[in-house]
């Protein structure tokens, strides 16, 4: 707790953000942090929480380009093929092959249905998956 308030500079900060945020999206954020560091959740309701949390943050900011953020992130989120992607890197990061039906047979549509540039052959999925599985794994080795 100490670490939390040593980021602001006095206690009236504090209360200023408990001021400008409201007791009610206090509450929300707690929970939603709750859920963020709940490893018995799964990836995809850890991430959405962490949106969630990111929106409530990002209203109460002077600037919209936070806003924007949360929205582009907001829908990804709403993409399946990126789900798809982030199970199968979790799978290559946990050392496992990627596993049969993991991916439809002909690719993943993302974005509007029949938009080509929103489709991803699985080449190209795969070699993705495996570049940032690498990354991933190269980080935790640090």
């Amino acid at each position: 707790m100490s670490s939390v308030l040593g980021a602001f500079g006095s206690i009236r900060d504090v209360l200023s953000l408990v001021s400008k945020l409201g007791m009610s999206n206090i509450g929300k954020l707690i929970e939603l942090v709750k859920q963020i560091g709940d490893d018995n959740l799964d990836v995809k309701t850890r991430v959405l929480a962490a949106i969630e949390a990111g929106d409530i943050v990002a209203d109460f900011t002077a600037t919209p380009a936070d806003d924007l953020v949360v929205q582009f992130l907001r829908n990804a989120a709403n993409e399946e093929g990126l789900w798809k992607l982030v199970e199968i890197v979790g799978y290559l990061v946990e050392g496992k092959g990627i596993p049969v039906g993991a991916m439809p047979e002909d690719g993943i549509q993302v974005g509007s249905p029949g938009d080509e540039k929103g489709f991803i052959p699985i080449p190209v999925m795969i070699q993705l998956a495996q570049v940032i599985a690498t990354i991933l794994m190269g980080l935790r080795n640090k």
